[in-house]
Formats: structure tokens, sequence, C-alpha cells
């Protein structure tokens, strides 16, 4: 099958979810429901990992402190 061809299945069965109630329309996308692009996922490098770990603990340790 074509990739137009699958645009309008998905808009089809995307059609039929959101119209039935099943899923609200705000929590979740046509792209989400059915990618059809292959868009690549950006990695996370441990330089981020650390810093929000870092920060994690810091949080924590101010929450219980009493410190914001």
């Amino acid at each position: 099958m074509e990739k137009n061809d699958w645009y309008k299945v998905r808009e089809v069965a995307y059609a039929s979810l959101i119209g039935g109630g099943v899923v609200s329309s705000k929590k979740m996308s046509k792209e989400k429901f059915m990618p059809l692009e292959d868009k690549v996922k950006e990695e996370v490098n441990k330089d981020q990992v650390n810093a929000f770990m870092k920060a994690q603990m810091e949080y924590l340790k101010n929450k219980k402190n009493g410190t914001k």
C-alpha cells in the first residue's frame, strides 16, 4: 500500500476512535495514534542524565528539610 493510502486509513481509524468517545483528541494526536513518519528519537546523553539526577536529589533534600 502506498503512503498516501495509509494517511487515509489513519484518518478513518482516528475519526472512529475519537468519535466513539473512547479517547479524547486532546490526549492522543493522529501521529501518536498511528505514526507514519520515520522520526529519529533524540538520545539523552550521560551528562543530561547526571544533571537531572543531581537536580532531583537536591529537590528531594530541600523538600525533606521544608525549604523551596
